[in-house]
């Protein structure tokens, strides 16, 4: 009986085995998301290990996430390379195939290609602008736009009631954006400081 149950069990290991899902990432060298090289190629490396492998296919796209190349490989590889590359903004995802059959991909990433020095930033990427550029993080967005919304709340004199309501749906918003309860209680407590020292302010 002890014989049974313990092939029965192996057997549900293997089985939950063979059909999970492939996992895969990227790996340095491929240059992290929202990034610029000066170069006129784009090194992609990626990390899997699938004992079920079929394929798997590199994509690169461009700003609209319209297919330039794609290619697929019938044996394990682990990188490639595009290489004279216009200047201008991609994007690159890998898809692994297992025969489960299930697949996996890695996040889209946005890489911006230009020969010249400098950033290439494409027309109306105002994300890009604002946050990656302008702020240099995108933690700093949410205090930006809390402290901007506190002091023109502040600036025409908005009752208590309704800015403490939006205050606080604000703060649990980018909150949870941000993935920390610390973070919560920081943007409230400097939104309404904020707002109540601009208050008094613009009151006299």
């Amino acid at each position: 009986m002890k014989k049974i149950l313990l092939s029965f069990i192996l057997g549900l290991f293997l089985i939950s085995l063979i059909s999970a899902d492939p996992s895969i990432s990227f790996i340095s060298p491929t240059p992290t998301d929202q990034s610029h090289s000066s170069n006129n190629w784009i090194f992609v490396n990626t990390s899997y290990l699938e004992p079920n492998f079929i394929n798997i296919t590199y994509n690169l796209y461009d700003s609209n996430e319209v297919i330039i190349n794609s290619t697929t490989y019938l044996t394990p590889v682990n990188f490639t390379n595009y290489t004279s590359l216009s200047e201008g903004v991609y994007q690159i995802q890998v898809v692994l195939y297992d025969n489960t059959p299930s697949y996996s991909q890695t996040e889209m990433r946005k890489l911006a290609v230009s020969s010249s020095g400098g950033t290439y930033i494409q027309a109306g990427d105002f994300r890009t602008i604002f946050i990656g550029y302008f702020l240099g993080n995108q933690i700093l967005f949410p205090f930006a736009f809390m402290i901007l919304l506190s002091l023109i709340c502040g600036y025409f004199q908005m009752s208590n009631k309704p800015f403490l309501i939006i205050l606080t749906i604000g703060s649990i918003m980018f909150g949870a954006y941000l993935g920390e309860p610390i973070y919560f209680l920081t943007l409230f407590l400097a939104g309404f400081v904020i707002f109540y020292s601009f208050s008094k302010i613009f009151s006299r």
